[in-house]
């Protein structure tokens, strides 16, 4: 239950409204920075679930 719901909170990204705010704060794209949050999110998925699997979680 608790790798079901770590999958789930590391599908969750930056959209809409959020993803405009970002980007017109840091100069760069709505796309840019969508790319930016997938594989930050990515990254630390993979971190959590090596975590998780050597049962540190």
């Amino acid at each position: 239950m608790k790798r079901i719901a770590l999958e789930a909170l590391f599908e969750m990204g930056v959209r809409g409204e959020a993803a405009n705010s970002i980007a017109a704060q840091s100069g760069l794209t709505t796309k840019q920075v969508g790319d930016l949050f997938r594989t930050n999110r990515q990254n630390m998925r993979s971190k959590a679930m090596a975590i998780f699997d050597s049962g540190g979680l």
